[in-house]
């Protein structure tokens, strides 16, 4: 028995090996001073082990040269990282031998995301999954970090824009966020419809084919006078049900938005994020009599953009065809050790806090308008360790 189960085990072994240990080559050609330049890629269990550049027709002393220096620090530079990972813009041009430098990016950017990435219309890769050590290694790199996606940063056209499975995964990890005992829970819709998009928004960074916008929505922002649904008395039982104006809402929010961008990066899109709470402000109100106590540059978000028809909530509660009535899942208190829980109607009672809007950006494009804004600069240190 103890001979049959090491043979056994050392089979299981071996294929197990035989399955992690995968290799795979990747090449993509473009054409430098002289001729073509081939960028060969070669991965190891799906991430970066080496990358090797020829171009025999280059003029040796610039582009040339140009090669020989690039085989000597690309594979330090890219080395262990998975395909999503690597970003051509990160290649230092070497003077004098600029053309063939833009081969090499071209090349490369070819390799890793085929044919299509030559056409600015079809640089996204579809990546279906990010391991989250390889999502963090990829933030501490600045020159992958966009500021925000800029206005009209996103690419046109249904390709570009995430699909329903993958916005059910992104919307699936956002509702993972840390709640506290899921009192205050956001509330996501999702509009695809591009001439609805172009109504919201506008201008804003929306293509409409190629972008999707997410209004998110929180319970407990609005006081009794304007909340449907009767809240707990504030000296409620602790077996009791909790449901109260917290808050909250508006942290909770702000970490399932957090969330959100970050599997919406780990899918390959963008975001872009436009404020939409008005919440008054006694300064205002005195600096501005006539107006509404609500100013951009004191209270944050974009009213001047976004305040109008278009962004009565009450629309955007039942779904378009007027078919489905949108409830919100709410959470409080515990009856004899049991959590309660019950749906409430969205209209009337949640507050639309933002809006977010997703898509494809050119990440090969670091010179035009059309491009997120990259920072390229040191993170903020806005930390300290007080003991």
């Amino acid at each position: 028995m103890k001979k049959t189960f090491v043979c056994g085990f050392c089979l299981l072994m071996a294929l197990l090996i035989a399955c992690v240990a995968s290799a795979e080559t990747l090449t993509g050609t473009a054409t430098g001073f002289g001729g073509d330049v081939v960028v060969t890629v070669e991965l190891e269990n799906d991430a970066v082990s080496a990358i090797h550049i020829t171009g025999e027709k280059e003029t040796s002393e610039l582009g040339g040269a140009a090669i020989a220096q690039y085989n000597e620090s690309l594979t330090a530079l890219f080395a262990g990282r998975q395909l999503l990972f690597v970003n051509p813009s990160e290649i230092d041009t070497v003077a004098g031998a600029t053309v063939t430098c833009e081969a090499v990016v071209k090349a490369l950017t070819i390799a890793l995301q085929g044919e299509a990435a030559s056409d600015a219309q079809k640089v996204a890769k579809d990546v279906t999954s990010v391991s989250m050590p390889a999502l963090s290694d990829w933030l501490h790199n600045r020159t992958n970090v966009a500021a925000a996606s800029g206005a009209r940063a996103f690419l046109s056209g249904e390709e570009n824009a995430p699909t329903r499975e993958q916005l059910d995964r992104i919307l699936q990890t956002a509702n993972n966020y840390m709640w506290c005992h899921n009192l205050t829970s956001p509330h996501f819709i999702v509009i695809r419809d591009p001439q609805e998009q172009q109504a919201l928004l506008g201008d804003m960074g929306i293509t409409g084919d190629g972008t999707v916008k997410v209004l998110v929505l929180a319970d407990g922002v609005s006081d009794q006078a304007h909340h449907k649904e009767p809240y707990s008395p504030r000296d409620a039982a602790f077996d009791a049900e909790h449901y109260w104006q917290m808050y909250y809402c508006i942290y909770e929010a702000g970490e399932a938005a957090s969330m959100l961008n970050l599997a919406a990066i780990a899918e390959g899109f963008r975001v872009r994020t436009y404020g939409a709470i008005t919440l008054y402000n006694q300064g205002v109100k005195d600096a501005f009599p006539d107006g509404n106590g609500i100013d951009i540059w004191y209270a944050g978000g974009n009213f001047d953009v976004i305040q109008g028809a278009n962004w009565d909530i009450s629309k955007y509660t039942t779904s378009k065809d007027g078919t489905q009535k949108f409830d919100h899942s709410f959470r409080g208190g515990y009856v004899n050790g049991e959590r309660t829980g019950r749906m409430v109607d969205v209209e009337g009672n949640l507050t639309l806090l933002c809006a977010i809007v997703i898509g494809t950006v050119d990440e090969t494009d670091t010179v035009s308008s059309a491009t997120a804004a990259k920072t390229g600069t040191e993170p903020n240190a806005n930390y300290d360790f007080w003991d």
